[in-house]
Formats: C-alpha cells, structure tokens, sequence
C-alpha cells in the first residue's frame, strides 16, 4: 500500500477571560480589567507520502514494514485585546497603559478595540507590536516494523517498534507578549510493544495481553507559562523526555449462549525523565524542576468490563440486558507548579445500563439506557489561571430511549 496526503486547513481559536472571579476586578481604576479575548487566526498546510507492507517469511512468519514523510507549516497570527465597554470598568487598555508607564518607557497609548501586544512588558522594549505573525515549520518520518508468528492454534505471538509524531502547535494564550505566543514543537514517540492474542477452549474465549514502552522526546502537556502581566497563564508546552511504562490485559468470552463478557485492564507508569523547568512565582526566576514527576491525566490502573445476556421472545424477536462498569484511578490533574503541589483528580468508578428489543434480522431495534446511573461525582479537569483555580465535573446521571430502523 502507498500513497500521498494533502491537506490545507484554516483555523481560528479564541480564548475568551471573564474576570468577574478574579481578584483584579477589585483593585480600582486603571487597575482593574473586565474581559480579555484571546485570538489566533492560524493556516496550516500538510504535505505526505506514505507507504506499506506485510511479508509472509514462512506460512507463520510475517514482518510488517512502513513509514510516512510528513512536511507540515502553520502561518499563524496572533492578538489579546480587551473588553472597556462595561460601564465602570476602565477595561485592559488602560491596565496595560497604566502598567507599561510605570515598569517600562511609558504608556503605549492603547485604546479600547487594539491588539494589546508589546514586544516585552518593561525597558524599551515594552512597545506596541500590534498582531504577531509566526511561522512555525517542520518535517519528520515517521516509521513502524514488526513481527507476527501465528501458532498451531490460532494464537498469535507479536512484537513491534515505531516512531510516530504529533504536529506542533501556536495557540491562544491571554499574554500581552510574544514570549507569550511561542509555538509548541511538535512531539515524537518511539514505541515498543510485545503481545499475544490467543483463543481458547474451542474460539468461546480470547484472552489478548500486551506490554509496551513509550519513550516521549517534547511530548506536549498543558502546563503555566511565565507572563509578565499576570504572573502565570496556561499554555501548551513541551516536556524535553518523558515515558511511559504500562501493560494490558484483555478477556473477552461468551460463558454460555447468549452471554458475553469482556473486561479489560490497564496498569500505567509514568515519569518525566529530564530536567523540565517551570515558573513558579511573581519572576522569571521562580521556578521548579518537574524531573521525576508523574505525567498528568495518566491513572495507575483503569478497568473496563461489560456483559450481556441476550435471548429470543419468539421467531422474530430478541431481547437483550446489558450494563458496564467502568474504574478510573487517581491522577496528577496538572503538574504542580504551584506552592501546595497539584490537586489531584480522584478514582472514580461508573456504571451505565441498557435493556433492548430488535427483530431478529436486525432491520429495527428499541433501546431503554441509562449512563452513569449512580449519579458518581468525578473530575475530568482542574486548572487555574492566574489567581483562579476552576474544574470540569464529569456528566451526572442521564437516561433515554434509542430508536433505530434500517430503512
């Protein structure tokens, strides 16, 4: 298999600020600020070429080789303004005005309705920029190779190694900047991976099982980011090397006709594994090595499990009860850059139900769900900004009916 990839894409992100919960708002006139928009308007043009094989060495032998060269450039440009249409409120303008006339040469005169962007925040650089246009460009070739060997009885014993990349990127930050606007390098990976699939006890079962290693070089994680505004602002940044260590466990079989059960387990270790330096405080110089640290958002241990049990009510008929149980460990919910470590997002188990009829032939089914039906309260996010810390909670407990028909 070979081929090539073209794509052109223009994008626009916006990063919108309501400071209403920020202490700012009550630090009086020229101080306070109400809303800050940040903009990026960004195209992004990809090129690639790409190819494939599989050989069969013997009748149970196969390698598996392919790769992919990938040349991709984002042209992006880049704007934070403000907002000084609310009555009583002088707006970001006039905060960045008042700002730079006391740390740098004096007020750039911003109006409300600028690009509020200074090539730095203090000296003589502290001057309007207005928007900031970047290019950000890269390459990489991308690869895979692997060996399968097939048993007498099916089972399949595997091992393979790739390096695969995740594109760079220039997002929306709220910094008045550039520094604040500099682009995130693309990511690498190199992947190795040893498993099994093997059916059992006559193709009833199949147990599949795995064991791999990442070996991440600027893998990209959301962390804070120096700014000298506002002391520290999220962003996307790159971790210089990190890994992950992990196994996977898979069981998937039908205990008598009718019922089928499958649960599945994934145990991970995570490190960053080289010194990755981050601000901490009100200066440039304020900050923490984040070496040893666990990667965010990656739970030691989570587990998925369903069953069903399916009969038919007549000739025509079919009826069905199922349910799924879902585990998701304790994680990092951000690296700690802060004073007090990083909160952490707590395990949390969910369970979701079906019940269903269809017509044997499949043409129409009915389906009663309910997804998360012990109302569990969990996390998915928790962030700060600034001088606000703020999480997302996952979605409560909801039920409906699925009607489908094959016309």
């Amino acid at each position: 298999m070979f081929g090539v990839n073209y794509e052109n894409s223009d994008v626009i992100n916006s990063l919108f600020y309501d400071s209403d919960l920020s202490a700012n708002y009550a630090f009086g006139p020229a101080l306070a600020y109400d809303r800050i928009n940040s903009e990026n308007a960004s195209s992004i043009e990809t090129a690639a070429l790409f190819a494939n094989v599989e050989y069969a060495l013997t009748d149970q032998l196969s390698v598996q080789l392919g790769g992919r060269y990938t040349d991709y450039s984002i042209d992006s440009v880049s704007c934070t303004s403000g907002d000084d249409s609310a009555p009583g409120d002088p707006g970001l303008p006039a905060f960045v005005n008042f700002l730079a006339s006391i740390l740098g040469p004096g007020s750039p005169g911003f109006v409300g309705g600028d690009c509020i962007m200074l090539e730095a925040s203090a000296g003589p650089n502290a001057v309007p920029t207005g928007p900031i246009d970047q290019t950000l460009s890269e390459d990489n070739v991308s690869w895979r190779t692997g060996l399968t060997y097939t048993l007498l009885n099916d089972s399949i014993v595997y091992a393979t190694v790739s390096r695969a990349y995740k594109a760079g990127a220039i997002i929306p930050a709220g910094g008045l900047t550039r520094a604040s606007y500099t682009p995130t390098t693309q990511e690498s990976i190199t992947a190795y991976e040893a498993g099994f699939k093997a059916p059992l006890f006559n193709g009833s079962t199949q147990l599949n099982g795995s064991a791999f290693f990442y070996d991440y070089e600027d893998k990209q994680v959301p962390y804070l980011v120096y700014d000298p505004a506002f002391n520290v602002l999220p962003a996307l940044g790159n971790v210089p090397k990190s890994e992950v260590k992990g196994v996977e466990l898979q069981l998937v079989t039908r205990p008598s006709d009718g019922w089928d059960l499958s649960v599945a387990a994934t145990y991970l270790d995570t490190e960053v594994t080289d010194d990755f330096l981050v601000p901490t405080g009100l200066t440039p110089t304020d900050v923490s090595n984040l070496k040893g640290v666990e990667l965010p958002n990656t739970p030691d241990l989570s587990v998925v499990a369903d069953s069903q049990y399916r009969w038919n009510l007549n000739t025509s008929l079919e009826m069905y009860l199922g349910g799924s149980l879902t585990y998701v460990g304790e994680s990092l919910s951000r690296f700690p850059q802060r004073s007090g470590g990083a909160p952490a997002l707590p395990s949390y188990t969910l369970l979701d139900l079906r019940a269903g009829i269809e017509s044997a032939d499949g043409d129409w089914g009915l389906q009663i769900w309910g997804r998360n039906v012990t109302d569990e309260y969990y996390l998915t996010a928790d962030n700060n900004s600034v001088d606000t810390s703020y999480h997302f909670a996952g979605q409560g407990s909801n039920f409906g009916v699925t009607l489908t028909y094959d016309f």
